[in-house]
């Protein structure tokens, strides 16, 4: 939903903002491979609300 919101203000925020979460989503992967070994359900719940904080913040800086 916040990222519907960001191109629904600006194609271009919204296209840097996609950018941003498919960068995160990927650090997070390595992340989580190097620790952990793979992905939990936990670790997916925090990506998430990560990813929406990450968004909102980018987009209330804009």
């Amino acid at each position: 939903m916040t990222l519907a919101g960001a191109f629904l203000i600006s194609k271009g925020i919204g296209l840097i903002a996609v950018s941003l979460v498919f960068l995160s989503v990927l650090l997070f992967n390595r992340f989580l491979e190097s620790r952990i070994g793979g992905w939990t359900g936990d670790a997916l719940g925090a990506l998430s609300e990560v990813v929406e904080i990450g968004v909102l913040l980018f987009i209330s800086a804009v």
